[in-house]
């Protein structure tokens, strides 16, 4: 919208610099000549394209304060009467373009001059400038402000997107390199023990690469087109069974797990929690079993991640907030969680395993 103002402006100024021209042919040469040099540089603002992005620029609105001084010297009843129409557009212009500092001290600088040489116009005048230019600063500052708290609430969203693209990035393809690269130290042991079971890991590994393939592939179409409608129950089945063929272990599932997560837009989420949760066991646990749970009530899912690994570097159970406060926990886990909403508590006995509990709202 401002992008269009701007376009707009200087041909809107053509018309107070007009009314100056046509007020000045009665008037004395010099005065003349600074009205139709006004109205020159108002045309060649309107029509030389290079000129047009420094019309609302601040020389451009000094030149119209100029003009407006210059009605100072015309007849009383027409001079009177074009600075008023100046003045409307300078207000105007400031609203859309200028600081309320930079309206305050070229008012101030400006306007007593010309009542100076105007006395008989400051009863009619006066008062209508003052408030206009009060409620023209009001309203610059209120735009500036606005504009800033605007520019800080982009930055915080652009932050935010930034902060997710790195965490689902971190979560999906890098997630399956990690797999791939684990598969791959297992192959050149293979290698040097087993030719002919090397040989059936490369296999698989071609297979997982495709799958990869397709997983980044899904990746970006959740980026271009936001994310898809899926089978809750039957992409978490797939993702604990990619799991356990690539790390070994086995996933028990306990509970029901709903085939369609309550709120489409939480079910791919939840999917990447279980799963940045699955390889966190399998990573950094030493973990031999894992157990899966769902349980659902009216109002929440309950998901609930058991492992009976090395634990965390800390012992007992910690919510959300306190693991914010002591600044422990699983970074992205926690970032998902309080995303959705949901709440989370960290049980950790190291070297007897951990859980990590899930209440999300339906």
């Amino acid at each position: 919208m401002l992008a269009r103002w701007r376009a707009w402006h200087p041909w809107a100024r053509l018309a107070p610099a007009a009314a100056v021209l046509i007020v000045a042919l009665s008037s004395s040469g010099w005065k003349f000549g600074l009205a139709a040099l006004y109205f020159l540089a108002s045309l060649l603002a309107a029509f030389h394209r290079p000129w047009r992005s420094h019309s609302s620029a601040l020389p451009g609105y000094l030149a119209d304060w100029g003009g407006l001084l210059l009605c100072a010297g015309f007849t009383p009843v027409a001079g009177a009467s074009v600075a008023a129409v100046l003045f409307l557009y300078l207000m105007a212009s400031a609203l859309l373009f200028r600081t309320a500092l930079e309206v305050a001290a070229l008012a101030a600088v400006l306007l007593p001059p010309w009542f100076l040489l105007r006395p008989d116009a400051l009863p009619a005048l006066g008062p209508a400038f003052g408030a206009g230019l009060a409620l023209t600063v009001a309203g610059c500052w209120v735009r500036t402000r606005l504009l800033r708290q605007f520019a800080e609430l982009v930055a915080r969203e652009l932050e935010a997107e930034r902060q997710r693209l790195a965490a689902d990035f971190h979560d999906g393809p890098l997630q399956a390199f990690s797999s791939l690269q684990i598969r791959l130290g297992i192959v050149s042991k293979l290698l040097e023990r087993d030719p002919q079971a090397a040989s059936e890991e490369v296999a698989r590994l071609r297979e997982l690469g495709k799958a990869q393939a397709t997983e980044i592939r899904a990746f970006l179409d959740s980026l271009r087109n936001g994310p898809p409608t899926l089978d809750f129950r039957a992409s978490l089945l797939a993702l604990i069974r990619d799991f356990e063929r690539e790390s070994g272990l086995r996933v028990n599932l306990n509970g029901e797990a709903p085939g369609d997560w309550p709120g489409a837009a939480a079910a791919p989420e939840v999917l990447k929690i279980v799963r940045e949760a699955l390889h966190n066991v399998y990573k950094h646990a030493g973990a031999a079993r894992v157990d899966v749970e769902f349980a659902r009530s009216d109002r929440t899912v309950e998901l609930i991640i058991r492992d009976d690994g090395a634990g965390f570097p800390f012992a007992g159970s910690y919510r959300l907030k306190e693991l914010d406060a002591l600044g422990v926990g699983p970074e992205s886990i926690k970032r998902r969680v309080r995303a959705q909403g949901g709440e989370l508590t960290v049980t950790s006995q190291p070297g007897a395993g951990s859980e990590l509990r899930i209440r999300l709202p339906v």
